[in-house]
């Protein structure tokens, strides 16, 4: 792509040089930047799941937009108390707790909305921006540099609004502006498909696993033996001289232990567990192997893992222990077949008990045929798991090329004022 014919500096390490007739400001001088400060004794029962407003908030953004479906609801009165916050069509918001810096447009807003305390909303006061270069501009690498200068919190990231509003933002001509949106909408359209289409495959890769594994340790490795009835609802059918257990009859299972946040490093020896698997390391473990570790709590809870080194394991883990009648392998790929997180009961946190998981049936191969199961569902796994790898890799590549292709086109490290989309050839 062709450059500008004269860039000057700016004098920030993130944005470099810009093209000569762009200008740098802070996003104050031409937005508005609100959030909303308490909520004046909101109690948790007031949200809705109908009701006069929506209520976004972080966990609301899907992609580039908000989930109006997932948004919880709030009453007149509770909308009525912010005018600042309350949302139109074509407003920017941006995360400023957890994961600092996500963005989303606020598009197809069929009634009114307002907002959590976890995002600001971001507002045109001069014109000065096309909507969409701004939400660009938001998106690139700028706002992710200057989140990691300017960000600050202990376990939580908060990015503070007295902060924010000094963010400096590239401003090129208005019609520069509209060239650099289409061009990005248009390409970064095209990356996202290229990216869906990648994901696609990863999930069939996925499905496809899981039939293969479920096949397995229903029917063992004979694909034509005869079957019978075997009260489990998952699966219903299972080889016909098979046996069946509860695991409270076979398997004892305790939760872990909690282990303080400054406790976690990134090198140490013992890898932490928690409700959604690995969560980093830490100098001391909890949990001697064999043993199966089952998310308990959140999003992934009942996600299961077979371990064969010492781990530490926190409060938000269980550990089952194989007491007899059955192999650690066998039960790691049956628990992996069954979907534990269908046994989470709860509408809030997501949770899975103990007694939920001892309560599950098994199938009872002979421990000969659970090895052979094993060492099958070892070799298939592992290939498809390799697949998913190389695929994986695609995924992290497009993403890195489209972080780069926004950053220099709203830096101007690209001349884009000529630029057409390519006509489609019929």
């Amino acid at each position: 792509m062709k450059k500008y014919e004269a860039y000057k500096k700016t004098g920030i390490e993130w944005i470099g040089q810009i093209p000569k007739g762009w200008s740098v400001v802070p996003l104050k001088y031409y937005l508005s930047l609100k959030g909303r400060i308490g909520w004046n004794g909101l109690k948790s029962e007031e949200f809705q799941e109908k009701s006069y407003a929506y209520l976004v908030t972080g966990q609301d953004f899907n992609s580039d937009v908000v989930n109006w479906e997932k948004c919880y609801q709030i009453n007149k009165e509770r909308y009525d108390e912010d005018p600042f916050i309350q949302l139109e069509n074509g407003d920017l918001l941006v995360t400023k707790d957890g994961t600092i810096g996500k963005v989303a447009k606020v598009v197809n807003l069929d009634k009114p909305a307002c907002l959590n305390s976890g995002i600001f909303v971001v507002k045109q006061t001069k014109g000065v921006f096309e909507q969409n270069y701004l939400y660009w501009v938001l998106v690139s690498n700028q706002l992710k540099e200057f989140v990691g200068f300017n960000s600050t919190g202990s376990t939580i990231a908060h990015l503070y609004q007295n902060v924010f509003e000094n963010m400096p933002l590239t401003v090129p001509p208005l019609t520069e502006q509209k060239a650099i949106a289409s061009y990005l909408d248009y390409k970064v359209g095209q990356i996202d498909a290229s990216i869906s289409a990648i994901n696609t495959q990863i999930d069939d890769l996925k499905s496809y696993r899981q039939s293969i594994i479920s096949e397995a340790v229903t029917k063992g490795l004979d694909k034509n033996v005869e079957m019978k009835d075997s009260g489990i609802d998952k699966f219903p059918m299972i080889r016909f001289n098979w046996n069946t257990s509860k695991l409270k009859y076979i398997a004892s299972i305790r939760s872990g232990s909690a282990l303080p946040t400054n406790n976690i490093k990134e090198d140490a020896l013992y890898e932490v567990y928690g409700g959604n698997g690995c969560m980093g390391k830490a100098d001391e473990y909890n949990t001697e192997s064999p043993a199966i570790i089952i998310g308990r709590v959140g999003a992934l809870c009942g996600n299961v893992h077979l371990i064969k080194t010492k781990k530490w394991v926190t409060d938000n883990a269980l550990i089952l222990n194989i007491k007899r009648d059955v192999t650690y392998e066998y039960l790691y790929y049956y628990l992996t077949a069954y979907d534990l997180n269908t046994l989470n009961s709860s509408n809030a946190q997501p949770l899975i008990t103990g007694t939920k998981v001892l309560d599950v049936v098994t199938p009872m191969p002979s421990l000969n045929e659970q090895i052979m199961i094993a060492n099958y569902l070892d070799d298939k796994t592992s290939m498809i798991d390799e697949t998913i790898d190389q695929i994986s890799v695609q995924i992290v590549e497009l993403k890195s090329y489209k972080s780069s292709l926004i950053t220099e086109a709203v830096t101007g490290k690209i001349d884009l004022r000529d630029w057409k989309p390519k006509e489609e050839k019929v």
